[in-house]
């Protein structure tokens, strides 16, 4: 690879490239292959998809100009020289957000849920997709709502004893049955090697009203709404869908908090630092 050629590659993918010591950290799927999504240059996708396929590679998914594909690092490496290609980078797994126990039934208060299923609104005819990582099936919670499970089955166990990951997708899915206790679920797991595209392509086959994930991906992609997720979102939402997102757990105590002041326009008033806000 030539410097510009690299220069294609992200930061933290191009040094596992560089470093042969790094291999089998590298996170790859069952072929060995690294997941990864490669950007086209503007107008080039059907170019760049081309020359995927031209090295035996299948395409998983394709939105906007991002084309979603698993490679061998010497695949990778090639790839990096072909001008239709903008940008390489690793396709991550999300990470889950913490979830604690007093949330669950906090939640009915804080969301005036438990106003609204006194006046018998309790979900019925809804459907909700739950993305997550794992699943426990026979939670005596939703087990009777689920209508669908998308996902390698081994990321869905009805073992009563169930622990690590399939606690977080199973208290998520609690939070949105203590909600709306007469929603269909679709238990969606994004765990194995699709694509987030890939999962809400068959999760629209399902037809929902709406999605939660409590889910967030890793820095690296494009942070101005134009990522790949984001537009696959915006996608699913101009069916007039809701799709819920938690906010994460990374602020650690690193934000604002404070009483809201209006300035008459419905902004906040804050002082001439931009550090520091004000209460007057």
């Amino acid at each position: 690879m030539s410097n510009r050629d690299v220069s294609k590659v992200a930061g933290p993918l191009q040094n596992r490239l560089l470093d042969s010591r790094s291999v089998g950290r590298t996170r790859t799927t069952e072929t060995g292959a690294i997941p990864l999504y490669v950007e086209a240059e503007p107008g080039q996708v059907a170019q760049a998809r081309q020359e995927l396929e031209r090295r035996g590679l299948s395409v998983r998914s394709v939105q906007g100009e991002y084309i979603g594909v698993d490679a061998d690092t010497q695949t990778i490496s090639d790839l990096a020289s072909v001008d239709s290609i903008r940008h390489i980078q690793e396709r991550r797994t999300p990470k889950a957000h913490a979830v604690t126990a007093d949330n669950i039934t906090e939640g009915l208060g804080i969301t005036n849920a438990d106003v609204l299923q006194n006046e018998g609104i309790t979900g019925s005819g809804a459907r909700i997709a739950v993305i997550d990582h794992e699943f426990h099936t026979d939670n005596p919670k939703y087990a009777s709502n689920i209508v669908a499970t998308i996902g390698p089955s081994s990321y869905f166990t009805s073992d009563s004893e169930y622990t690590g990951n399939k606690q977080h997708g199973t208290a998520c899915t609690e939070i949105v049955a203590d909600i709306a206790p007469d929603a269909e679920l679709i238990l969606a797991s994004t765990r194995g090697s699709q694509t987030f595209e890939q999962l809400m392509d068959e999760i629209e086959t399902y037809d929902p009203d709406g999605a939660t994930m409590s889910l967030g991906y890793y820095t690296g992609l494009r942070i101005d709404g134009q990522d790949q997720i984001s537009s696959r979102v915006d996608q699913f939402t101009d069916g007039g869908r809701i799709f819920a997102v938690s906010a994460g757990n990374s602020a650690s105590g690193g934000h604002w908090d404070g009483v809201f002041v209006n300035n008459g326009s419905d902004l906040m008033v804050v002082s001439q630092s931009p550090l520091e806000f004000s209460s007057n």
